[in-house]
């Protein structure tokens, strides 16, 4: 089957959704996960108009209940365009003087009629976010990874909206350890670096333990340089703890 290539938006989310829908299309897997990578070509409309993002996440909600080949690829490759879209959105807020602090006095709402385009892609996908949040289906391989990527969305936002319900289920993501921890981890060193704050005693506490018991290095390393960072604990501290994680876990270097 020839890869169609779309200069009309709305066309490649029909074809995207016609993908999802048939499962017995002949290298469904290569056709979906390129067209889903085309979805990268419309960013900046996609950054400056509510209509087309919201068809978008409209699509990746049919993506999500669907199954078959290449379903979770093409999942993954539009949740890091919305990855961009946020990125984009909150450079361009920055640039026209929108800071954290405006945006909290301002008391953005998604209903009115004069917010900022760019805020009102930001609070859609918020709430598209924390609904991903909600979903959950048992024995789902990729749940995990979906979780880690919206955190990530969510630690661009957070640089200039505040989200103390994200910071929290971020804070219960790495007390548990859970899958998507990666992501947990991003956020909160986005999250908290913008904010120049560090961590309170509770969260360091967890974020110690975290490092000290996950099975992956580079978790660990995430986890402590969020303390470094925040100059909760210094560079040497962070080398010795991963010393120490090296020889309970490596046995030694």
């Amino acid at each position: 089957m020839r890869i169609q290539h779309h200069s009309q938006f709305e066309h490649l989310i029909a074809d995207i959704r016609r993908y999802a829908a048939d499962q017995t299309l002949a290298n469904r897997d290569i056709v979906l996960g390129q067209s889903a990578y085309q979805v990268s070509l419309f960013i900046a409309e996609l950054t400056n108009d509510v209509t087309k993002l919201t068809l978008l996440l409209e699509t990746l909600l049919v993506l999500r209940e669907s199954a078959g080949p290449g379903k979770c690829s093409a999942e993954e490759e539009m949740l890091k365009v919305l990855q961009r879209v946020a990125w984009e959105s909150v450079e361009c807020l920055r640039e026209a003087g929108m800071t954290q602090e405006v945006c909290r006095t301002a008391g953005l709402q998604s209903s009115d009629p004069d917010l900022h385009p760019r805020c009102a892609v930001l609070l859609l996908l918020v709430t598209f976010a924390r609904e991903c949040f909600g979903f959950s289906r048992p024995r789902e391989s990729f749940a995990g990874q979906r979780r880690s990527l919206v955190f990530e969305i969510l630690g661009t936002i957070g640089r200039i909206l505040d989200l103390p319900d994200v910071l929290e289920l971020a804070r219960q993501t790495v007390k548990k350890g859970r899958a998507d921890a990666l992501g947990a981890l991003i956020f909160l060193e986005a999250y908290l670096g913008a904010r120049k704050k560090r961590p309170d005693e509770n969260l360091k506490a967890e974020l110690l333990r975290f490092a000290k018991r996950t099975k992956k290095r580079g978790l660990a390393v995430g986890a402590l340089n969020i303390l470094v960072e925040s100059g909760s604990i210094d560079e040497w501290d962070a080398i010795e703890r991963i010393d120490e994680w090296k020889t309970e876990h490596w046995g030694g270097d």
